[in-house]
């Protein structure tokens, strides 16, 4: 069972993700309990770190006593409360659902409909959780591609 923080995202724009998030929890046998009286972690209202941050211990002191591990599918939501959660002594596992999929070998036992290997990825999901290594690659990756984008106008 894990405590479950959808974030404003899910509960507007991203609410197929939010349905489908459960769906997948629900059909391998993990349920996903929504932390009570949550409220927005300020990640798309506010610049200010410390603001953020203290938007996101609020919402983990509601979760005490009621999980110990939190799982947040937006981006956003996963690294402010991430970051909270460190600021605060680390108290609660903060997971992003891919985490739990992998950790129980989901991924491998989902029959797979739409192949997307070799599709385009979103840098907008992938940057949140992004670490300084990640960044160096990733500007690495798009200076490849660029170079190579100018060869092929070039012939």
């Amino acid at each position: 069972e894990y405590g479950y923080y959808p974030g404003c995202s899910l509960t507007g724009s991203a609410h197929r993700l939010n349905s489908t998030t459960k769906k997948i929890f629900k059909r391998f046998g993990h349920d996903l309990k929504e932390i009570p009286d949550w409220h927005c972690c300020g990640a798309f209202e506010y610049g200010n770190k410390n603001e953020l941050t203290d938007f996101s211990k609020s919402n983990l002191k509601k979760a005490h006593g009621f999980c110990n591990d939190i799982v947040a599918p937006c981006p956003a939501c996963y690294k402010n409360l991430k970051e909270a959660n460190q600021d605060d002594g680390g108290s609660f596992s903060i997971l992003h659902p891919l985490d739990v999929f992998e950790y129980f070998d989901i991924v491998e036992s989902i029959d797979i409909k739409h192949d997307l290997e070799g599709r385009p990825v979103s840098y907008t999901h992938l940057r949140a959780h992004e670490t300084v290594l990640d960044l160096v690659c990733r500007l690495l990756l798009e200076k490849k591609k660029k170079q190579k984008q100018k060869a092929r106008q070039a012939r």
